[in-house]
């Protein structure tokens, strides 16, 4: 998870070295945008990450409701990151590498729910899916990354 999220900030500074826009944002504000906008999904994964954590150490907090507040609300915050992403129109020469940025972040926002269901359930074979779909999302994260290497 914490690769996935330097991957992120990676993605702001390669966004930094990309040249300006014809569609009214430059390329700077689109990074400056976009690194707000991963810090803050950084944050929301590091709580979800350690949230899974309590569980794996403890699985009878999976039915606590502080739990499952604080899952919620990271979960919450999450969403709310794809959906400020979503609103972002970058700069034309990175509309691909932002549609590879998006695919990611969605995949982020689909795991928790996934994780939790998983957990959850108790089955080792949803558990272990939901950790394939966690690769799923470095391998999107990944594609992002040499998507913006492409456009510069």
């Amino acid at each position: 998870m914490i690769r996935t999220m330097f991957a992120l900030l990676i993605l702001g500074a390669v966004i930094t070295a990309c040249g300006g826009s014809d569609n009214g944002m430059s390329a700077s504000d689109y990074h400056a945008r976009m690194v707000e906008i991963g810090e803050t999904s950084t944050t929301a994964q590091q709580d979800v990450a350690d949230l899974f954590q309590q569980v794996v150490d403890r699985p009878a907090l999976i039915s606590n409701s502080d739990w499952g507040r604080d899952f919620n609300d990271a979960v919450g915050t999450v969403e709310a990151t794809l959906k400020d992403a979503k609103a972002v129109r970058p700069p034309a020469d990175l509309e691909g590498a932002h549609t590879a940025y998006l695919k990611a972040l969605e995949c982020m926002a689909d795991y928790p729910p996934m994780m939790r269901d998983a957990l959850l359930s108790g089955s080792s074979a949803q558990i272990s899916n939901a950790m394939t779909f966690t690769q799923s999302c470095r391998d999107l994260w990944d594609d992002a990354l040499e998507a913006l290497n492409d456009a510069d």
